[in-house]
């Protein structure tokens, strides 16, 4: 089985600042600086984060809920947000906030995706068996292009 939604290419966009709204929002909901610290690296060691570097095909499965695949491999990233994003199962580009400048994906409270002028928080990260993914892959699995 190889991995990636069978449906056109879809393309990441790496947002370039925060929208202003979804920082403070963001900030309310965060909690001390080393207390972040530690959900990245609970994130990091659960594989419940991504490096956007690695970042490949993506497939939404509703408004609020993502299939992502890292570049070369077969199993997906179920990602969770928050709030359902109008016009993300119509779209072929999402903007990706990396709020914390970390380079990495992760539902600490920090990252977001957009769909032209609305976001939504990543709230959770779920790596997933190339059964299960198979299971939620409703298009099936081409091979990506490299």
């Amino acid at each position: 089985m190889s991995p990636g939604p069978t449906c056109e290419q879809k393309t990441w966009h790496v947002h370039p600042t925060v929208v202003p709204a979804l920082s403070i929002l963001l900030l309310m909901c965060g909690s001390l600086g080393f207390a972040r610290e530690s959900c990245e690296e609970r994130a990091l060691h659960s594989e419940s984060s991504m490096r956007i570097e690695d970042l490949g095909q993506w497939e939404p499965l509703d408004a609020q809920t993502l299939l992502v695949w890292a570049s070369h491999s077969s199993r997906a990233h179920l990602l969770r947000l928050r709030k359902p994003l109008a016009g993300l199962m119509d779209t072929d580009v999402v903007a990706l906030i990396d709020g914390d400048h970390d380079e990495l994906i992760s539902p600490c409270g920090h990252d977001a995706l957009m769909v032209d002028e609305d976001a939504a928080e990543i709230i959770s990260i779920e790596y997933l068996s190339e059964q299960r993914t198979a299971e939620l892959d409703k298009r099936g699995s081409p091979s990506l292009e490299l």
